[in-house]
């Protein structure tokens, strides 16, 4: 425990401060299966652009990292088809042109669930259901409408349902122990997302892009176990309204500038309840409007062949608070001779809304919530120091590193001792850094082809402690911070993915990943709390003793991935069976812990003695062997 502690340590990018734009439009749910599996069905997607830090001015409301990604426009010329179908999904990705322009419509379903609890699991012992599935739809239509003008309307639209029923056992009026009930845990997040664009040419030197976009995003988290106190109703939803507008313009030569405008318009419903103690309780007419307006400017200047310099800034005024915040950024790239870039970038960096996951509740770290930034908090703040180099080898091999450092203020966290009805107890406030590296080697021709890539990154957070009220008796007492590394440390993370393919129809693919364990809070005891119950009985209310925040990891992530596949054609159709195996070590990934707290035994007297809780790891999926086929027509 510190006393406003010396602003040290370190941050990564990470989800929570993350920016994932499709078409230029926010998504605030890039993953399924708690990233797992993306969002997207890489069919439908043309180009992803990463900027791990000092992204240009043109993106805003982020203080991490940027994903942008470009979804195919759809054939113009003819019709195509390509698709698969395995044991645990189906996708099915359709193109078509039309008069002046192309459709494009892609689908993605798991049915894992459907198979097993319908084919298999009458035959096994059990009343296990498989609880999960997801599902994405994405659709865009393009249109000339003349030479200089191009009018696109797309949408997105994917869902994740987890529901598991596990059945409860205890004691009923006759004091028989049997299944006396079932308990319940409900949860369902999604993005909902239709986009309008119009781009015009006005001359060779001169364009611009229009966009109106809506949204939604849900997250619901319902649970209905035995015990009252320990059901869980949460709610997160974001009705997003944005207008935006790009402008290209092409000085010289030596110049790119462009600038442009965003509003957007943010509507946020947000409760969070653990039995009858609520968090927040932004609902009704305790719902927040959020409005952003922003203006930025950017130059890309070719100084010389050698030297590229890309600098600018960003303007953004914010309602709720009435925040107005620059945020200029410069990036340099020098050529050291014709196979080496070096790389420099740093800049100022702010975001609005605030991401938070309640870490130390273990259920809930399956979903992030969302919430706008007000009048009582200042908007996140980060500086960025980016550095690297790429070399190319020849042209096959291309070998890149970059380093960062990244200094954040006005950090936030739920405050798990607040009130609903305290507005300032909502969230304590801190600050943070982080620094890190990024190394790639790629290998893109040959019969052996893929990259390898390793990150190391190192994360701290200095956070007040939880406290009750910031005034005891009408009295300021001084603020007591802890430092902790944050539930998204991941301090080394490896992956190598290779192909081969040694001529002919056949191809082999392999993918492995190596990750440190994230950091937890483990239970270390427990204490009893007696009070009487609507019968004059006393009851023992079961409460966790935690050890210090995150002060234990998780066991290392762990995953091997093997595939093999054919390439064919059967009646004019080109074919590709493969076979999968997800998994192949049976690696046991632990998600999070169970802590069982009313850990009782009896000696040979039958004396009760009372030990530590018990853990059990929640693991992600075992080895998992799968076949289907791949199809394009």
């Amino acid at each position: 425990m510190i006393r406003r502690p010396p602003r040290s340590t370190l941050f990564p990018y990470t989800t929570l401060f993350r920016s994932i734009l499709l078409d230029d439009v926010r998504i605030y749910n890039p993953y399924h299966l708690g990233g797992v599996f993306s969002t997207f069905n890489t069919d439908a997607i043309k180009n992803v652009d990463l900027s791990v830090g000092g992204f240009p001015p043109r993106y805003g409301n982020a203080v991490s990292s940027v994903i942008a990604i470009t979804t195919k426009e759809g054939n113009s010329k003819r019709f195509e088809s390509r698709g698969g179908i395995s044991l645990l999904s189906s996708k099915l990705t359709l193109e078509h042109p039309i008069p002046h322009g192309s459709i494009l419509l892609s689908g993605r379903r798991t049915y894992f669930d459907y198979i097993y609890n319908t084919a298999i699991r009458p035959h096994v012992n059990g009343s296990f259901r498989f609880p999960y599935y997801f599902y994405d739809l994405h659709g865009k239509i393009n249109v000339e409408l003349t030479p200089n003008s191009k009018i696109t309307l797309s949408g997105f639209y994917g869902d994740d349902v987890l529901h598991i029923v596990n059945d409860r056992w205890g004691y009923d009026d006759a004091n028989n122990y049997r299944i006396i009930g079932k308990d319940i845990t409900d949860i369902r997040l999604g993005n909902r997302s239709t986009t309008l664009k119009w781009r015009y040419i006005f001359n060779p030197k001169l364009f611009a892009q229009t966009i109106f976009a809506t949204s939604r995003f849900r997250t619901r988290f319902d649970t209905n176990v035995g015990v009252i106190d320990d059901n869980v109703d949460a709610r997160d939803v974001i009705h997003d309204l944005t207008l935006k507008s790009d402008v290209t313009y092409f000085a010289s030569d030596k110049h790119e500038i462009k600038f442009g405008l965003d509003l957007m318009r943010l509507d946020f419903t947000l409760y969070f309840k653990v039995g009858p103690i609520e968090w927040l309780a932004y609902r009704g007419k305790k719902s927040r409007q959020a409005q952003f307006y922003s203006f930025y400017l950017q130059d890309d200047w070719k100084i010389s062949p050698l030297l590229n310099v890309q600098s600018g800034v960003r303007f953004t005024y914010y309602n709720l608070g009435k925040y107005f915040r620059p945020d200029p950024r410069v990036a340099l790239r020098y050529r050291l001779q014709d196979n080496i870039n070096l790389k420099l970038s740093c800049g100022i960096f702010n975001q609005f809304f605030y991401t938070f996951n309640p870490e130390d509740f273990d259920y809930i770290r399956l979903v992030d919530l969302w919430f706008p930034i007000d009048e009582r908090y200042k908007p996140i703040r980060a500086i960025h120091y980016n550095a690297g180099f790429e070399y190319w080898l020849n042209d096959d091999y291309r070998l890149s590193i970059e380093g960062y450092y990244k200094d954040y203020d006005h950090l936030l966290d739920l405050n798990e001792m607040g009130r609903e009805d305290v507005d300032i107890d909502d969230f304590l406030t801190g600050w943070g850094r982080a620094a890190g590296m990024e190394f790639l080697f790629k290998k893109q021709q040959g019969k052996i082809y893929g990259w390898l890539a390793y990150s190391l990154a190192f994360v701290e957070k200095t956070i007040q402690l939880a406290r009750a009220s910031s005034r005891i008796e009408n009295k300021n007492f001084p603020r007591e911070y802890q430092t902790f590394y944050p539930n998204y440390d991941r301090r080394h993370t490896l992956t190598l993915v290779a192909g081969y393919h040694p001529g002919g129809k056949w191809k082999f693919n392999t993918r492995f990943t190596f990750a440190s364990g994230l950091p937890e809070t483990p239970t270390v005891g427990w204490k009893a709390y007696y009070e009487p119950d609507d019968n004059g009985n006393i009851r023992a209310d079961y409460r966790p003793v935690k050890a210090p925040k995150n002060s234990e990891r998780l066991p290392a992530y762990i995953r091997w991935d093997v595939s093999v596949s054919r390439e064919g054609k059967l009646f004019g159709l080109s074919l590709q069976p493969f076979f999968q195996i997800i998994n192949i070590t049976n690696h046991h990934n632990i998600f999070f812990y169970n802590y069982n707290l009313s850990s009782v035994e009896w000696d040979g007297q039958g004396n009760i003695i009372y030990g530590k809780p018990k853990r059990r790891g929640v693991s992600m999926f075992p080895i998992l062997p799968t076949f289907g086929v791949n199809f394009k027509f």
